[in-house]
Protein backbone atom coordinates (compact mmCIF):
# COMPACT_ATOMS: atom_id res chain seq x y z
CA UNK A 1 0.00 0.00 0.00
CA UNK A 2 3.10 2.34 0.71
CA UNK A 3 5.01 1.77 -2.60
CA UNK A 4 1.38 2.59 -4.52
CA UNK A 5 0.78 5.28 -2.53
CA UNK A 6 4.11 6.86 -3.42
CA UNK A 7 3.76 6.27 -7.04
CA UNK A 8 0.28 8.50 -6.74
CA UNK A 9 2.31 11.02 -4.79
CA UNK A 10 5.36 11.55 -7.48
CA UNK A 11 2.60 11.69 -10.45
CA UNK A 12 0.36 14.67 -8.61
CA UNK A 13 3.92 16.56 -8.86
CA UNK A 14 4.53 15.67 -12.34
CA UNK A 15 0.88 16.88 -12.65
CA UNK A 16 1.13 20.19 -10.81
CA UNK A 17 4.65 21.16 -11.88
CA UNK A 18 3.33 21.22 -15.51
CA UNK A 19 0.29 22.74 -14.53
CA UNK A 20 1.53 25.62 -12.18
CA UNK A 21 4.06 26.45 -14.57
CA UNK A 22 1.44 27.23 -17.13
CA UNK A 23 2.92 25.18 -19.47
CA UNK A 24 0.21 22.77 -21.36
CA UNK A 25 0.36 19.54 -20.31
CA UNK A 26 0.04 17.80 -23.08
CA UNK A 27 2.94 14.89 -22.13
CA UNK A 28 1.65 14.52 -19.10
CA UNK A 29 -1.60 14.04 -20.51
CA UNK A 30 -0.48 11.81 -23.45
CA UNK A 31 1.31 9.62 -20.83
CA UNK A 32 -1.53 9.14 -18.66
CA UNK A 33 -3.93 8.31 -21.07
CA UNK A 34 -1.84 5.76 -22.92
CA UNK A 35 -1.22 4.16 -18.68
CA UNK A 36 -5.04 4.43 -18.52
CA UNK A 37 -5.69 2.79 -21.80
CA UNK A 38 -3.12 -0.06 -21.71
CA UNK A 39 -4.93 -0.40 -17.73
CA UNK A 40 -8.16 0.90 -17.36
CA UNK A 41 -9.25 -1.55 -14.91
CA UNK A 42 -5.96 -0.74 -12.66
CA UNK A 43 -6.79 1.52 -10.08
CA UNK A 44 -3.22 3.21 -9.94
CA UNK A 45 -4.17 4.38 -13.90
CA UNK A 46 -7.36 5.62 -12.57
CA UNK A 47 -5.38 7.10 -9.72
CA UNK A 48 -3.17 8.92 -12.10
CA UNK A 49 -6.29 10.04 -14.14
CA UNK A 50 -7.54 11.27 -10.83
CA UNK A 51 -4.41 13.61 -10.02
CA UNK A 52 -4.31 14.49 -13.43
CA UNK A 53 -7.82 16.11 -13.73
CA UNK A 54 -7.03 17.67 -10.49
CA UNK A 55 -3.96 19.16 -11.24
CA UNK A 56 -5.64 20.63 -14.29
CA UNK A 57 -8.97 21.92 -11.96
CA UNK A 58 -6.78 23.65 -9.69
CA UNK A 59 -4.56 25.28 -12.58
CA UNK A 60 -8.13 26.33 -14.15
CA UNK A 61 -7.27 24.60 -16.96
CA UNK A 62 -10.08 21.76 -17.06
CA UNK A 63 -14.16 22.42 -16.02
CA UNK A 64 -14.80 21.02 -12.28
CA UNK A 65 -17.35 18.38 -14.19
CA UNK A 66 -14.24 16.27 -15.82
CA UNK A 67 -13.00 16.06 -12.30
CA UNK A 68 -16.68 14.94 -11.08
CA UNK A 69 -17.35 12.66 -14.03
CA UNK A 70 -13.93 10.89 -12.77
CA UNK A 71 -14.25 10.68 -9.38
CA UNK A 72 -17.98 8.60 -9.96
CA UNK A 73 -16.60 6.40 -12.54
CA UNK A 74 -13.37 5.25 -9.72
CA UNK A 75 -16.19 5.23 -6.92
CA UNK A 76 -18.48 2.65 -9.64
CA UNK A 77 -15.55 0.58 -9.66
CA UNK A 78 -13.73 0.48 -6.64
CA UNK A 79 -16.44 1.46 -4.11
CA UNK A 80 -16.37 -2.57 -2.58
CA UNK A 81 -13.02 -1.32 -1.47
CA UNK A 82 -12.00 0.21 1.50
CA UNK A 83 -8.97 2.32 -0.12
CA UNK A 84 -11.85 3.89 -2.34
CA UNK A 85 -12.75 6.28 0.32
CA UNK A 86 -8.99 6.65 1.04
CA UNK A 87 -8.16 7.71 -2.15
CA UNK A 88 -11.30 10.05 -2.60
CA UNK A 89 -11.12 12.13 0.18
CA UNK A 90 -8.02 13.86 -1.29
CA UNK A 91 -10.00 15.45 -4.53
CA UNK A 92 -13.58 15.86 -2.84
CA UNK A 93 -12.60 18.87 -1.44
CA UNK A 94 -11.47 20.78 -4.97
CA UNK A 95 -15.27 20.33 -5.95
CA UNK A 96 -17.78 22.88 -5.17
CA UNK A 97 -20.66 22.57 -2.33
CA UNK A 98 -23.22 21.35 -4.80
CA UNK A 99 -20.86 19.14 -6.70
CA UNK A 100 -20.25 17.52 -4.09
CA UNK A 101 -23.40 17.15 -2.47
CA UNK A 102 -24.22 15.64 -5.81
CA UNK A 103 -21.59 13.35 -5.65
CA UNK A 104 -22.92 12.07 -2.63
CA UNK A 105 -26.61 11.55 -3.75
CA UNK A 106 -25.22 9.61 -7.00
CA UNK A 107 -22.76 7.43 -4.62
CA UNK A 108 -26.08 6.64 -2.54
CA UNK A 109 -28.02 5.64 -5.16
CA UNK A 110 -25.41 3.06 -6.81
CA UNK A 111 -24.78 1.88 -3.44
CA UNK A 112 -28.00 1.01 -2.57
CA UNK A 113 -28.52 -0.72 -5.65
CA UNK A 114 -25.61 -2.62 -5.47
CA UNK A 115 -27.37 -3.82 -2.14
CA UNK A 116 -27.70 -7.62 -1.49
CA UNK A 117 -31.05 -8.78 -3.02
CA UNK A 118 -33.89 -10.19 -0.80
CA UNK A 119 -32.79 -13.46 -2.89
CA UNK A 120 -29.11 -13.51 -1.68
CA UNK A 121 -27.93 -15.69 1.27
CA UNK A 122 -27.18 -12.99 3.10
CA UNK A 123 -30.74 -11.01 3.62
CA UNK A 124 -31.94 -14.52 3.98
CA UNK A 125 -29.82 -14.77 7.23
CA UNK A 126 -30.72 -11.34 8.47
CA UNK A 127 -34.11 -12.30 8.16
CA UNK A 128 -33.80 -15.15 10.35
CA UNK A 129 -31.10 -13.33 13.22
CA UNK A 130 -34.21 -10.58 12.77
CA UNK A 131 -37.15 -12.86 13.30
CA UNK A 132 -35.42 -14.59 16.36
CA UNK A 133 -34.84 -11.44 18.30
Amino acid sequence: MKKSTTKCNNFDNVANASANKGRTTEATEGLTYRFFQANSKSRNARLALLSLYAAEVKAQHKPRSILCTALLEYFYDFSSTFICFQDLKRYLPLLYRDEQEEFLVLASNHTQQSRATPEEPEDSIVSVVQSVT
